[in-house]
């Protein structure tokens, strides 16, 4: 368990079949650990990493500044690439195992959307929005 913290941790989503805990840092991108808080590792060096999920072996996370969902595959090839584009500013990613979908709130232009997990098929949800 680490005892120093050196980041601002803010999303986080664990990784039960590979056993590591995943998180974004406010200054410091996307990174992982053991469930135990030891090996802590680098997975995206994304200054403004937004939400993180975990579906079939793969990390999702937002970008909110440059409007882009990302995803890497955790597997051997650990490539890492932009699967939405051109979205205003999306925050909190969730997934949906069961239908193999992902999930994004876009709080750039207020809405819920959701798409395959290759970033096909994108659909706006009819999600009602408080307004304050």
């Amino acid at each position: 368990v680490k005892t120093e913290v050196q980041e601002a941790p803010r999303d986080v989503a664990v990784d039960f079949t590979r056993r590591k805990v995943y998180w974004t840092a406010l200054c410091c991108g996307l990174r992982r650990a053991n469930l135990n808080g030891s090996n802590e590792e680098v997975v995206a060096s994304a200054e403004f990493a937004s939400g993180v999920a975990i579906l079939n072996g793969s990390v999702f996370w937002a970008d909110w500044m440059h409007g882009q969902i990302f995803r890497r595959d955790m597997g051997n090839s650990g490539t890492e690439e932009p699967i939405v584009t051109g979205l205003a500013s999306p925050v909190d990613v969730a997934v949906d195992p069961q239908n193999q979908q992902i999930y994004w709130s876009d709080v750039g232009i207020a809405r819920t959307q959701r798409a395959s997990p290759d970033g096909s098929d994108i659909q706006v949800l009819n999600m009602s929005w408080a307004i304050m």
